[in-house]
């Protein structure tokens, strides 16, 4: 599971309005969806990862929204049985999904604290 924690020095995203914070939690629902099918993409079409796992029944990407804020599950089952080569493949997998996942929330994030600071909603 990976848990993303945002800080931002000055204005909170608990100080958003409700209309921003409304919109921000649309959003991140549009990314997480949108990232469950970039992985799913990911290890269907990982050139080491043969045979090619059925998408509904070995890829595991889901997320749910919790009180804290969303949780965002990804991965696979190993059903090859060897966990260092699993870990391996998700460690390369990681290297190429994580980087443009995070870059997406960040984004979103500071373009609704921009909308805020600049009073438009």
């Amino acid at each position: 599971m990976i848990k993303i924690t945002h800080s931002q020095s000055g204005q909170k995203l608990s100080e958003l309005t409700p209309v921003l914070k409304k919109q921000l939690a649309k959003r991140i629902q549009g990314v997480l969806t949108s990232q469950i099918t970039k992985w799913r993409q990911i290890v269907i079409t990982s050139t080491w990862f043969s045979p090619v796992p059925s998408p509904t029944s070995l890829i595991i990407a889901t997320w749910r929204k919790t009180p804290e804020g969303f949780e965002f599950t990804y991965g696979w089952i190993n059903y090859k049985g060897d966990q260092s080569r699993a870990e391996w493949r998700k460690s390369l997998r990681n290297w190429t999904f994580e980087p443009q996942f995070f870059d997406r929330l960040d984004r979103i994030m500071n373009e609704t604290l921009n909308k805020q600071g600049s009073g438009g909603e």
